[in-house]
């Protein structure tokens, strides 16, 4: 018996829904099968002398997003975002020095569902919420302080986030920064899955669900997205978790044409990237700065933090004053990459 149109157009229908169940619901890693999820946000991590603060910033869906901020007699702040699966606990490594060495305040954020930052853990409602929150913050930090400059700094797959945020920089209704650096970007897929995470910690792809849900954007399919595709282990006091990422948190970190933002940011731009063959390119112009590092580009290195140094003299408000002359406190510096 010959197969009508309909029933074609059926069977297809069950064998894409087929394609996609598998696609969607197997080949799942180690650490998915873990019973335990973290779910909370982390407490605060100590903070030593009277140097530094928490901050806390509401949004106006109610999550209370957090950053530590290390504070200085400074018109100026430099927000810094973290990469992925990370959180400001690391500004204990670098906070005061950045401090010191910029002579601005200095800003470590967790992203709405890392760290002590409330919200999902690694799930967003949409592509630009990070961006959004991002936005949120910064204008609250020129309300209560309009004259300084506020600057921004992506480290790792933060780089992604403050580039969605430079993308709307000539909207009426953005608020304004002065500047912004990336600090060894990760800003595509691939780069994402071999970099791991800042700490260390392990990290593992649903790689099958992930492909799956690529395709499935493609056709403007997106009721997937919220399902998780990357898991990091996390050591908690009464045993290990892990923490999931969902396909949308994920995609918001990885822009489309990266650089062609970054190139057409009518700012003062900074990128500190390793020196390899395969280092993403940026157009020297005269607003971009591009320094190279013999090892990788982390903000805990000394020789970074100088180049922090030199590029926000020109906010500073001595920045007229002739280099010999700006006032600089020497600190000792440890470079990690040794």
């Amino acid at each position: 018996m010959a197969l009508t149109a309909a029933r074609i157009t059926a069977l297809a229908l069950l064998a894409a829904g087929a394609a996609l169940g598998v696609g969607l619901g197997t080949g799942a890693p180690t650490l998915a099968r873990l019973s335990r999820f973290e779910t909370k946000a982390i407490e605060g991590m100590p903070i030593v002398g009277n140097k530094a603060a928490f901050r806390l910033f509401d949004m106006p869906d109610s999550v209370a997003v957090y950053g530590t901020q290390y504070f200085l007699p400074s018109r100026g702040t430099i927000i810094i975002l973290h990469g992925l699966g990370a959180h400001d606990a690391l500004a204990m490594q670098a906070g005061d020095s950045l401090r010191r060495v910029t002579g601005m305040n200095i800003l470590f954020l967790d992203l709405r569902g890392n760290g002590r930052s409330g919200g999902a853990r690694g799930r967003i409602g949409h592509d630009t919420q990070y961006a959004d929150d991002l936005a949120g913050v910064v204008r609250e930090l020129k309300r209560a302080n309009p004259s300084g400059p506020v600057l921004l700094v992506g480290v790792r797959q933060g780089a992604g986030t403050v580039l969605a945020f430079a993308a709307h920089a000539s909207d009426a209704e953005q608020p304004r920064v002065q500047g912004i650096a990336l600090v060894d970007p990760i800003l595509t897929l691939d780069s994402l899955q071999v970099a791991g995470t800042q700490d260390g910690g392990a990290f593992q792809w649903h790689t099958r669900r992930l492909r799956t849900q690529q395709l499935m954007n493609v056709v403007a399919l997106h009721f997937a997205d919220r399902l998780p595709v990357a898991y990091q282990r996390a050591q908690q006091p009464d045993g290990p978790t892990a923490r999931t990422f969902s396909w949308r948190a994920i995609r918001t970190l990885l822009p489309r044409d990266p650089w062609a933002i970054a190139n057409d940011v009518p700012l003062p731009l900074l990128l500190v990237r390793r020196e390899t063959p395969s280092a993403a390119p940026l157009r020297r112009t005269d607003r971009h700065e591009v320094e190279s590092l013999p090892a990788e580009a982390s903000l805990f290195t000394s020789a970074t933090w100088r180049m922090f140094e030199r590029w926000t003299a020109q906010f500073s408000a001595d920045a007229a004053m002739p280099e010999n002359v700006l006032p600089y406190v020497p600190i000792p510096l440890t470079d990690t990459t040794r």
